[in-house]
């Protein structure tokens, strides 16, 4: 996925990857939500091919109808051919060796299923330019964020390309006066973003948007036994059972420099404690984990008998609990947002393994509800890896107000 800014010449990089793949395919389609919003990108398509000699005017089919579909064949057989997304149907009993969505973001998330469905056969490339102005659906800012992490499991990659790029236009690059001109056009550094950066900017329905970034707060973080003097450092869990979304989430955190460092995850879909604590004894950090916080409403006992979770880890693997003071909601958001940029210094004080796939999915895909009195309000939904991350954060500063902060442990029965 290439997201660019306005004049950034996404138009040319999806005609040109075209170009390349054309003495290697037998079909490559270029399609849009409508035939007009491919008609520029068969252009730049034909003109380049024309000039290299790869084809002929009398094999170019291009109506002067923008709202026709337009085709061609290479001297060898090749065909180019412009498709419509409105109905994905379309996408099928052909399969391409390219397929180019332009302007992804005006597209169901139908169609990209459909193209990487079409496109399996032959194993080809999926390219998507587009610009994140007038996004019409929500997948494209989410597919761009996770491709942004390398590598994952789509095997797909996600780029930027600003305004400035474009020298043609832009021949001072960042620092052209048009550049700053569309600054002064743009309402707020938000619309700046998107229109001429080419970046999904923070949300304002997405309450982590303003301060979670990926580049800031994921890294390729690891469980460490023991520090330099031989000392083991403790491991800590932060649980949040899920008892009303149905996710059993279990964070792994270890303290280092100051660092809240999330190395691990845990995420059961509808499983019972006893399941989720013998899951954990097969981690490698399960024998060096020294306690942890629980959700503070996951009360000591539940309803109907039922043995509390706290409990549980205690029986079934000796891991002693805390429960969190509780919080209102926004205190909470507030207090992991003070991890993710301390106000002292601007820095974050939170990094987080790309193995914890959940807790990263929600930081992305948590939002707040429009209520009565028009404020949005957190949802209940897509929260528990972020509600249990905000109970354990919670717990730590009570701690270290205490004086009692976990110390690196010399010795203990627990690590045998």
């Amino acid at each position: 996925m290439v997201a660019g800014g306005i004049r950034g010449s996404k138009s040319v990089s999806a005609a040109m990857e075209a170009v390349v793949w054309t003495p290697h395919s037998e079909l490559v389609w270029l399609g849009a939500d409508s035939y007009d919003l491919t008609r520029i990108e068969f252009e730049y398509t034909a003109e380049a091919l024309l000039s290299l000699d790869w084809t002929t005017p009398g094999l170019v089919n291009m109506p002067d109808n923008r709202y026709q579909p337009c085709s061609l064949r290479t001297r060898w057989g090749t065909l180019v051919e412009t498709r419509t997304l409105h109905d994905v149907n379309t996408f099928v009993a052909r399969a391409p060796d390219f397929i180019a969505i332009c302007e992804p973001g005006l597209a169901q998330e139908a169609s990209l299923t459909r193209a990487r469905e079409r496109l399996s056969t032959r194993r080809g490339r999926l390219y998507l330019p587009g610009t994140f102005e007038e996004v019409r659906y929500q997948w494209m800012e989410d597919y761009w964020r996770r491709w942004v992490r390398w590598p994952n499991e789509d095997n797909a990659k996600s780029f930027t390309v600003p305004s400035w790029v474009n020298r043609v236009i832009f021949p001072l690059g960042k620092y052209d006066p048009e550049i700053a001109a569309l600054r002064r056009a743009c309402r707020d550094l938000n619309e700046f973003l998107r229109r001429v950066v080419g970046v999904p900017s923070q949300i304002p329905d997405i309450i982590m948007s303003d301060s979670y970034k990926v580049q800031h707060h994921v890294g390729n973080v690891e469980w460490v036994r023991k520090d330099s003097y031989g000392n083991i450092l403790p491991v800590q869990v932060a649980i949040d059972p899920g008892h009303s979304s149905g996710h059993y989430v279990v964070l792994t955190i270890q303290i280092i420099d100051g660092v809240i460092r999330v190395v691990d995850e845990i995420d059961a879909i509808g499983e019972t404690h006893g399941t989720v604590i013998q899951t954990a004894t097969f981690r490698d950090w399960m024998p060096f984990v020294l306690g942890g916080t629980i959700d503070p409403y996951a009360a000591d006992s539940e309803i109907f008998g039922a043995v509390s979770p706290k409990a549980e880890w205690w029986q079934q693997a000796k891991v002693n609990l805390t429960l969190a003071p509780r919080l209102h909601v926004e205190e909470l958001i507030k207090l992991i947002k003070s991890f993710l940029r301390d106000p002292a210094t601007g820095k974050p004080r939170l990094v987080i393994s790309p193995r914890c796939t959940r807790l990263l999915w929600e930081m992305e895909h948590w939002r707040r509800k429009k209520s009565t009195d028009g404020q949005g309000i957190p949802g209940k939904n897509n929260c528990d890896a972020i509600k249990a991350l905000g109970y354990f954060l919670t717990e730590h500063l009570h701690r270290v107000a205490a004086g009692g902060a976990l110390q690196p442990v010399v010795s203990s029965p627990r690590y045998g």
